[in-house]
C-alpha cells in the first residue's frame, strides 16, 4: 500500500470501487421494491440480498479495510481537512463520514451482540452478524465478543503510531 497523497479519496484507491459496488447493490435492492410484488422469485432474491447486503457484507468490508481506511483518514485529517473548494468539501465530508462509520460500527455491533447474546445461535443472527463472530469460541461466554473490537482498536493504535511517531506515546 502506498500513501502518495494527502487527500483521502486519492489514497483509498480500489476500495472506492468496493464502496461504489456495495452502494450499487443497495440501489438494486431499492429498485426491486416495486417489481417484487409481481414475482415470487424476485421477492426471494430481494430478501436474500437484503440479509447479506445490509449487515454481513458491510461488516466484512469494514473489518477487512479498517487499517487502510484509518490510515488514509488519519493522513487526511492531519494534513488536508478543509472546506475551501467544492472538491475539498466533498472529500472532507466523505472523510469525516468514514471515520464516524469506522469508529461507531464496531462499537454498535459489539454492544448489540453483548446485549443479545442468548439469541446469538439463531439463524437470523448468524445471517446478520455471522462474519463478525465466525471464528470465535462462543462457549467461553460473552467476553469473546470483545475480541474483534479490540483487534480494531489495536489497528487504530498502530495508525496513531505511524502518523505521530512513537515519541508522542512512549515519552
Amino acid at each position: 500500500m502506498g500513501i502518495e497523497s494527502i487527500f483521502f479519496m486519492n489514497n483509498l484507491g480500489t476500495f472506492t470501487l468496493v464502496l461504489i459496488f456495495n452502494l450499487m447493490l443497495v440501489a438494486l435492492w431499492f429498485l426491486l421494491s416495486w417489481p417484487e410484488k409481481c414475482s415470487k422469485r424476485l421477492r426471494k432474491f430481494k430478501k436474500r440480498l437484503g440479509k447479506h447486503l445490509f449487515w454481513n457484507s458491510w461488516i466484512v468490508a469494514v473489518t477487512e479495510s479498517y487499517l487502510v481506511v484509518s490510515l488514509c483518514v488519519g493522513v487526511s485529517l492531519k494534513h488536508s481537512l478543509s472546506f475551501d473548494s467544492y472538491g475539498q468539501t466533498i472529500q472532507s465530508i466523505f472523510c469525516l463520514t468514514c471515520i464516524l462509520i469506522y469508529a461507531l460500527l464496531p462499537v454498535y455491533i459489539s454492544l448489540n451482540l453483548l446485549l443479545g447474546f442468548k439469541g446469538i445461535k439463531k439463524p437470523l443472527m448468524r445471517a446478520i452478524f455471522g462474519s463478525y463472530f465466525s471464528d470465535l469460541n462462543l462457549l467461553k461466554g460473552r467476553k469473546v465478543l470483545i475480541y474483534p473490537a479490540l483487534t480494531l482498536a489495536r489497528r487504530l493504535f498502530l495508525v496513531y503510531i505511524v502518523l505521530f511517531g512513537p515519541k508522542t506515546f512512549f515519552y
